[in-house]
């Protein structure tokens, strides 16, 4: 039977936890989990060839089908806890293996490769963009001559997770404020000139993140 809180669990198969905590933070965002489940009738709808062709792979096999399988259970499911081992058979390595589950493996590492291996399932479909819409955000990265020539160079990267340092902060604002490293390097337009070797400072700012943007601490 369900737990008296309300909720379903995951099994931990060994050293599954870093991959159960992801999915219960999926599973707890409305808006990417009916997003998900919706993907597969988006797909359905599609005319291409290819897409067809994709649709029609095992479902024991699919990735895309079994994340799906997971977040229904959790959603209407009765029982415990849900065994998560069709959804780690079709989460292969680099090998094509599906993945030991008695080894543990890097949260944020995970995510992003999940994130890859889902959003090129949903490549062409209206769901392509639901993990860029929910996760997504942009950083700059600025390169400032303090020497002769003031120059400005400047350049943007799309980021689904950040790594932000927590030592010594009071807070995430207080640690999204001091994000990105900022060191000094020689300046190319200076170099060469009367003005001799300046310095140049390399930051990098946050332009924009969305509010459930994942986050992984440097302690």
């Amino acid at each position: 039977m369900m737990a008296p809180v309300g909720y379903v669990g995951l099994k931990n198969l060994g050293s599954t936890c870093y991959m159960n905590s992801l999915m219960q933070q999926f599973f707890m965002m409305p808006h990417f989990r009916y997003g998900l489940l919706m993907a597969a009738s988006a797909l359905q709808d599609q005319e291409d060839q290819q897409a067809v062709a994709q649709r029609d792979e095992p479902k024991s096999d699919s990735l895309l089908y079994q994340f799906q399988a997971l977040l229904g259970f959790l959603s209407f499911s009765e029982k415990q806890s849900y065994d998560t081992t069709p959804f780690c058979l079709t989460y292969k390595d680099e090998n094509g293996q599906p993945v030991n589950v008695r080894i543990q493996q890097d949260a944020q590492e995970f995510f992003n490769v999940l994130v890859d291996r889902l959003e090129k399932r949903l490549k062409s479909s209206p769901m392509q963009h639901l993990f860029r819409r929910i996760f997504g955000g942009t950083v700059i990265n600025q390169l400032v001559c303090h020497g002769g020539c003031g120059s400005i160079r400047e350049s943007s990267e799309d980021f689904y997770t950040l790594s932000l340092e927590v030592k010594g902060k009071n807070d995430l604002i207080d640690s999204l404020t001091s994000y990105g490293m900022k060191s000094f390097t020689a300046c190319a337009c200076c170099l060469g000139g009367w003005r001799g070797l300046t310095r140049t400072l390399v930051a990098t700012l946050i332009l924009a993140y969305s509010p459930d943007t994942c986050v992984s601490v440097r302690r």
